[in-house]
């Protein structure tokens, strides 16, 4: 399954834009029992 694109237009943190992914992995999971993987490699902290 893919899980599509999150574009930020330039109003959210990093830390806004991790916790909508933590968000929408929790929702496929919990909705469709499907577990989405990160295909890309989170580099640094949040802030």
């Amino acid at each position: 399954m893919h899980g599509n694109f999150i574009v930020n237009d330039g109003g959210a943190t990093a830390a806004d834009m991790l916790e909508l992914i933590e968000k929408i992995k929790s929702t496929a999971r919990e909705k469709r029992g499907i577990e989405l993987e990160t295909e890309v490699q989170i580099v640094g902290e949040p802030a």
